[in-house]
């Protein structure tokens, strides 16, 4: 049922998108600093024992790998907004209230990417194993699942498209 297959691209906002762009050319100017740094220390003479030059490459190689791994993030992410979000089911950018069933009072999750998330005001990211299970729900819906050893039981009340 291709409806209710949870998409394996890489979504974001526009907002998140232009900040990891920015990021990108924050982590490439460092990188020229860092060659620079590495330049001096070995201006300092013998490699093997200098601290400053092999501090220097570590910290670009580990910049480099950071700066690979966003740049490949970059290409592939797909920006959503508002006008692609369905808001007849669970689904990226939407706001789902639900009856937590087991706690017998209202919750409420914003469904997002990986940039946006934030499970402490519960933005939580569709990829996760949370919003695996509540992925295209419906109102009406119930959603009973185990993560971890936790028991969930929720009811969807409420979906509606969230401004981002």
């Amino acid at each position: 049922d291709v409806e209710n297959l949870i998409p394996t691209g890489f979504f974001c906002s526009k907002a998140s998108y232009d900040l990891k762009v920015k990021e990108r050319a924050e982590l490439e100017h460092q990188l020229l600093e860092v060659a620079d740094e590495i330049a001096d220390a070995r201006a300092l003479g013998d490699l093997r024992e200098n601290a400053e030059y092999q501090y220097g490459k570590d910290k670009q190689k580990n910049l480099n790998i950071t700066l690979n791994n966003l740049k490949k993030l970059l290409e592939t992410a797909q920006i959503k907004s508002t006008k692609d979000v369905d808001p007849s089911k669970v689904s990226f950018g939407t706001k789902v209230t639900m009856m937590d069933n087991l706690a017998k009072k209202e919750v409420v999750y914003t469904i997002m990417g990986l940039w946006e998330s934030d499970p402490e005001n519960n933005v939580i990211n569709f990829k996760t194993p949370l919003g695996k299970n509540l992925y295209n729900k419906v109102v009406g819906d119930e959603a009973k699942f185990d993560i971890n050893g936790t028991k969930y039981d929720f009811t969807v009340l409420k979906i509606e498209v969230v401004d981002f």
